[in-house]
This record gives C-alpha cells, structure tokens and sequence, in this order.
C-alpha cells in the first residue's frame, strides 16, 4: 500500500522481514501441513499400522465397546478386532502375531501405533523386544503422524454408520456390520494398489465375490421340527435382497417369489443329499417353517 500511494496520508514504514512479530504469533499462529510420507514397504509385515476405536456408547449384542485394527502397509489389508476393555489389546496383538506369521511365513518387523497406554504397557513393550519387532511411537496429540490407521478407522466406521442407517439395523449390530465392513474393504481393488484388491496384493489370490449379499436383507430358513428349539446351520436359505430390516420386528408378509425360490432350493439340495439325509411320512410345506433374522 505505501509503495503503490494507494491510502492519503500513510506514513512510509521501513517493511523488514528479519523482524518476529509477537502480536501475530499470538493472534495468527496455526499448525504446519505435514507431508506425505514417501515410505512403501517391500514385502508383508514390514510395517504394521495399528489404531484403536472406541469407547463406542452403545455395547455391541456382544458387549464389544472397542475396536483395534492392524493394516499391513505393504498391501492395506485390514485386520480387526473387538474388545471390552483397552486392556486386551495386548491380547490381541500376539492372536494377530501368530495367526499372521504362520499364514504368510514371514515375521512382523515394525509396528506403528500412537501413546496410547494400551500400547506402551511393560507388558507389551517386553513383548516387542522378545520378538525382536521395531516400534514407532507418534509424538503426543500429533495423530498425523499415524494416519493410515486414523484414516483406514475413519474410512470404516462411516461406512458402517452408513450401513446401518440405510437398512434401519439397530446400532447394537455395529459390531458384526464393522466385520462386514472389514471383509468387503479388503476385498475392493485400490488404486494405490493399481486397483489391486488388498486380499490379491497379500496372498497373491484373485478374491470371489459372488457370494455376496446385501447387507441388513432379510432372509428366510427352514427348520426341521427337531431343530425348532436349538441354534441351527442350513444351507436351505433364501435371501429376499430388495427387503430391510425393520428395528420394531415387524413380520415381512410372505410372498409367492420367495415360496417359489425356496422350495425350489430345497429340492435342489434334497437331490443332491438324499443318500445322506431320511425321508419323512407326512412331508410339510417348507414354509411353514421359516425363521427371519436380520443378515448382519
């Protein structure tokens, strides 16, 4: 302004860049971006990522009230787990450890977390050096520097809020629709993967998808009278994929679709089974039978 005389009156200033001004540091003073890092591991299990959820308010169906993932940074798969206390994430490290390095025949090399004390235990810290494993602690409230977990866990629970309004469930399911969330993530081609899905960058397998349902449907099974009473596993089940499960149970009316593609799945199955499985006098109707549960 004083060199292009754009004000009357202004006094000409001596501008010099060598001089800190307080007034703006404590008035304009903001945090610097920080750079994205230029990192890639080269094989599985270089380095692990790791990242706690919770404390959700409301309890899962099984009183689940956190969550902690591990991703692997060479190919983003996730792994996650639930848990009712912190505490147990020490537990659940060494259930990931060996389960992982049995499967791929490799070794955990580097594990990345934040300060949280779930982490840095004497327990767990002990447990890093027995197993010769590297770690790399984020500076305090500074969840940049771990932001693949931070934003792998974001990326997940929106998704599983999604999920859950879109087909009414109610939010004690959050649990089991996190682990659906889970497995489909690991199984969508990335593009910085090259639009490789983590589950072929890993094992070096092209997932199968066609087994897919949609989420929160309503499905129907029948029931054998001597199973009415007991938990029970069938393959005798239709899906209804265009239906949502209501919060208030309310029964979904029955349709002659549905009466059709089960019976019609039943005799498929009882053709293929029937050296294994015994004939009844009074046959009954397969839909009378039917139970409804939220698929979740």
């Amino acid at each position: 302004m004083i060199q292009k005389s754009m004000l009357k009156g202004l006094p000409k200033l001596e501008i010099r860049s060598d001089i800190v001004c307080a007034g703006c540091q404590y008035g304009k003073a903001h945090q610097l971006p920080y750079k994205e890092s230029k990192f890639m591991a080269k094989e599985p299990l270089e380095l692990v990522h790791s990242d706690l959820l919770g404390k959700i308010k409301q309890p899962s169906t099984r009183g689940y009230q956190y969550m902690i993932t591990f991703i692997d940074d060479y190919s983003r798969f996730v792994w996650a787990y639930f848990l009712k206390e912190k505490s147990e994430a020490f537990e659940k490290f060494k259930e990931l450890k060996e389960m992982v390095e049995r499967e791929l025949g490799k070794k955990i090399i580097c594990l990345r977390t934040d300060n949280g004390g779930e982490y840095t235990s004497n327990e767990f810290n002990n447990y890093l050096k027995e197993c010769n494993i590297r770690r790399q602690l984020t500076c305090a409230n500074t969840p940049q520097q771990n932001g693949v977990a931070e934003r792998k866990n974001r990326h997940l629970a929106k998704t599983c809020r999604s999920l859950l309004h879109a087909k009414n469930v109610n939010s004690r399911f959050w649990a089991e629709c996190m682990s659906t969330v889970v497995y489909i993530t690991n199984r969508l081609p990335q593009p910085r993967l090259g639009f490789v899905s983590p589950f072929e960058k890993l094992k070096n397998v092209k997932p199968t998808v066609n087994y897919f349902r949609v989420f929160g449907c309503v499905y129907y099974v029948f029931i054998v009278d001597e199973h009415r009473s007991k938990t029970y596993v069938s393959r005798n089940v239709v899906f209804d994929e265009a239906s949502s499960w209501w919060a208030n149970k309310e029964v979904l009316p029955d349709t002659q679709e549905l009466q059709e593609k089960l019976q019609f799945k039943l005799k498929e199955d009882s053709s293929q089974d029937s050296g294994d499985q015994t004939e009844t006098d009074e046959p009954k109707s397969p839909i009378n039978g039917q139970s409804q549960e939220p698929d979740v």
